[in-house]
């Protein structure tokens, strides 16, 4: 015989879709050391190496739409790319404000000076980077930008 039971609806606890990071990193081995740790974390990843060569530069940077940026739900940009941030009027500087305009996270990865001036913390976060930069570290920013965000 067939007996009837009592259905609870349960709330679902894991996302919509996954959180997308955009990560803009020119070295290969640290795309692939930041990517995997994203991915660990349960983030999916865009890896973009940047410009592919001399004279190249990102559609940000010739204020055009990036679809990256756009579908991206938080972004990680090496500054070692945008080493002209510091100056006004520059390629570089225009990518980390198009970046910041995007209305999403942004962490850069490099030394704070290289950007010439302070942004609001819950427009962007600099990690410092270099080989001490530990996995913690890097998702626990990750995280803290997501939550301001």
């Amino acid at each position: 015989m067939l007996r009837l039971r009592e259905m609870i609806a349960v709330p679902r606890t894991t996302p919509k879709r996954d959180r997308l990071v955009l990560l803009v990193e020119p070295d290969a081995r640290e795309r692939e050391h930041f990517g995997s740790w994203l991915e660990a974390a349960g983030y999916g990843v865009i890896n973009c190496p940047g410009p592919p060569g001399a004279g190249m530069v990102c559609l940000g940077q010739r204020g055009r739409a990036c679809g990256l940026v756009e579908i991206a739900d938080l972004l990680v940009l090496d500054l070692r790319l945008v080493p002209d941030a510091v100056s006004e009027r520059t390629p570089g500087r225009r990518l980390v404000h198009y970046y910041l305009s995007s209305g999403k996270p942004v962490m850069l990865l490099g030394d704070p000076a290289q950007l010439g001036k302070r942004y609001r913390d819950d427009q962007v976060v600099v990690l410092p980077q270099g080989r001490d930069v530990s996995r913690r570290t890097f998702i626990k920013t990750v995280q803290r930008l997501e939550a301001i965000a």
